[in-house]
């Protein structure tokens, strides 16, 4: 028997992994390393986190993730690293 999940986004509780290795949560508002608890529990549910947004250049920047988040009601300054 074969089993479909349903993955549910939670703009909320969810995390965005841009290419330098930068781990942003929305439910903590920061960055976090790859094998922070939670990040691990959230990959064994959700078995990836989300691209990193880019820019209109092409690049992966706090605006660009900020300006998605945004769409969400969600308004944060996400931290640097």
């Amino acid at each position: 028997m074969t089993f479909n999940s349903l993955i549910l986004f939670d703009p909320n509780d969810w995390y965005w992994i841009s290419t330098d290795g930068r781990i942003y949560s929305s439910a903590r508002n920061k960055i976090v390393y790859s094998y922070d608890f939670a990040y691990v529990a959230f990959l064994q549910a959700h078995g990836a986190a989300t691209p990193w947004p880019k820019d209109a250049s092409g690049q992966q920047t706090n605006a660009a993730l900020q300006a998605v988040l945004l769409t969400y009601g969600i308004n944060v300054t996400i931290p640097t690293q």
